[in-house]
């Protein structure tokens, strides 16, 4: 029997996006060509938020935060060193403190794995922020997003089957035998003006950049959270055979991997495999047919 197959939110996301895309970028390891600067922002503010909940300096958060986008080195650097500090700044002084008077930090990029069937997948990832709740003391999970404001209507919308969050309550509870009282999303929206210098001065005063969404872990929730953790050893049975198939034929074995054509244009940017998949000539064709 092959060995389970180590999988992750996003992993799950991006195979339910394309299976074939998953396949590329979690096995054989391609890189698409894609605009990542917003995810780079958002590594970096987070990076910097961490730092500043630990030692409560903005310089060093500030540092951080620097570091990262000097590390990863979006396309707009120069911009995102103006806006992230900003972004840091306006999350200090308008979200946190009314956040801690409510919630206690315990833990921060807690790294979690769940295993609901050992011989199929192992579900790991990282927990942005474990809390107490102050009223209750019971602990709750909540996952940083810096998003666009449309972006964040969809997941405001659909924040109770949110199935990064069901996997935090269920991890939580395979951890502690209990479910966590709350779920949620801590959101630093990217301002949306267009002239940079009113975008960077609006994430250091408009408070509405700020918010939390809070989903109560309901018996039905918990229902739902349970159902996506047996989709997800079903998906992973899936993700395994399509690893194995690789492994033992190469590349080639992508032919038997659908693409989903359907979703190759998302959130305003194409898949950087897209080209390829269109014109009948997708990428896996083009490399070494041999076992990886």
């Amino acid at each position: 029997m092959s060995a389970p197959i180590e999988t992750s939110d996003s992993q799950y996301k991006s195979f339910q996006g394309c299976q074939r895309k998953w396949a590329y970028t979690k096995i054989l390891k391609l890189t698409e060509d894609s605009n990542r600067d917003s995810m780079h922002l958002g590594n970096a503010a987070h990076d910097g938020m961490e730092e500043y909940i630990k030692s409560r300096s903005m310089e060093k958060a500030i540092n951080c935060a620097l570091t990262a986008l000097n590390r990863d080195k979006p396309t707009n650097l120069e911009y995102q060193k103006l806006l992230v500090p900003s972004m840091l700044i306006g999350w200090a002084n308008h979200f946190l403190p009314s956040f801690e008077q409510e919630y206690q930090y315990i833990a921060l990029e807690q790294w979690f794995t769940s295993c609901p069937n050992p011989e199929i997948v192992r579900i790991r990832g990282f927990k942005d922020a474990v809390v107490l709740k102050r009223q209750t003391n019971a602990r709750c999970v909540f996952d940083y997003k810096t998003a666009s404001l449309a972006y964040s209507r969809d997941l405001i919308a659909t924040l109770a089957s949110n199935n990064q969050l069901a996997r935090y309550a269920t991890a939580e509870r395979r951890e502690f035998g209990s479910w966590v009282s709350e779920v949620g999303l801590i959101f630093l929206f990217k301002p949306t003006a267009k002239d940079p210098a009113i975008a960077i001065q609006n994430a250091r005063s408009d408070p509405s950049l700020y918010r939390l969404v809070v989903q109560q872990v309901t018996p039905q929730f918990a229902q739902y959270a349970l159902d996506v953790e047996r989709n997800d050893v079903v998906m992973a049975a899936q993700m395994r055979h399509y690893r194995d198939q690789i492994l033992l034929r190469g590349p080639v074995a992508c032919e038997d991997i659908p693409a989903n054509l359907d979703n190759c244009y998302n959130y305003g940017t194409m898949c950087g495999f897209a080209a390829g998949c269109h014109s009948g000539n997708p990428i896996h064709r083009t490399l070494p047919q041999k076992a990886v």
